[in-house]
């Protein structure tokens, strides 16, 4: 059963790499922007959110260090 749902999840993945990978591209061409901007800055937002929503919830818990340390 396990193996059959991490067969699953790596073919979705991958169909959504090649997707989302896709559509970058095709708004990079649609707004006149070089991809490889584009494409840097989506990977910037994309590895900075998660430690924003995880300091957002660090301090909602009441765990202030954890903030402060993804800040530095």
């Amino acid at each position: 059963m396990y193996f059959g749902i991490i067969l699953v999840s790596m073919v979705v993945l991958s169909v959504s790499a090649k997707y989302f990978i896709d559509s970058v591209l095709e708004i990079s061409s649609q707004l006149g922007i070089t991809s490889t901007i584009l494409t840097l800055s989506v990977v910037a937002l994309g590895t900075s959110l998660p430690e924003v929503f995880a300091s957002m919830s660090a301090i909602r818990n009441g765990n202030h260090g954890i903030a402060i340390g993804n800040v530095f």
